[in-house]
């Protein structure tokens, strides 16, 4: 039968179209990975950012803002869950950002409002939610490695358009 050759490749195809897709959703490097407390999750490490000083987690979301900061740059980074294995699944219910610190300038094309990321960063504690007149106490990380997704934007997983939108509106500073 002719097509018997085809069927015999299919699931070859399959599964190299698979890995081609998951090495894409989780490149952060083994290193950073190595760093990670895998028994950290982000409302814990939020509630009390303290107890977790200096300790590395995952974290992941759509970057909402992102700002100058002396030779750094500061990203305002709208929450997402993340299985386990670090890809991001759905924006998370709360409302609030996190902040995520780079000691070097990020390129703004690069990292444009509403892509998507995945990243190792050291917990630093809470920081002031820059533009919010200093009300808003927010978890701040310092980026250890950064992962820029390929697709910016997931549609069916989230109730908006954006998935960077919440209540704020995003903007570049």
């Amino acid at each position: 039968c002719v097509l018997y050759p085809r069927i015999r490749s299919a699931p070859l195809l399959f599964l190299a179209v698979l890995l081609l897709l998951l090495t894409g959703c989780t490149s952060l490097s083994p290193a950073a990975r190595a760093k990670v407390d895998p028994h950290l999750d982000f409302a814990s490490v939020q509630a009390d950012p303290e107890r977790y000083a200096d300790r590395f987690m995952l974290a992941g979301g759509a970057i909402v803002a992102l700002r100058e900061d002396g030779d750094g740059t500061l990203l305002e980074i709208r929450r997402w869950e993340m299985s386990k294995y670090g890809m991001l699944l759905a924006m998370a219910d709360d409302e609030n950002p996190f902040l995520v610190y780079s000691p070097s300038r990020l390129d703004r094309q690069a990292f444009a409002v509403g892509r998507l990321v995945t990243l190792c960063g050291r917990v630093a504690g809470m920081a002031t939610l820059p533009g919010d007149n200093g009300n808003a106490q927010v978890l701040k990380l310092e980026l250890d490695e950064i992962n820029l997704l390929d697709t910016p934007f997931r549609y069916g997983l989230h109730r908006n358009d954006d998935p960077s939108r919440y209540t704020n509106t995003p903007t570049y500073v």
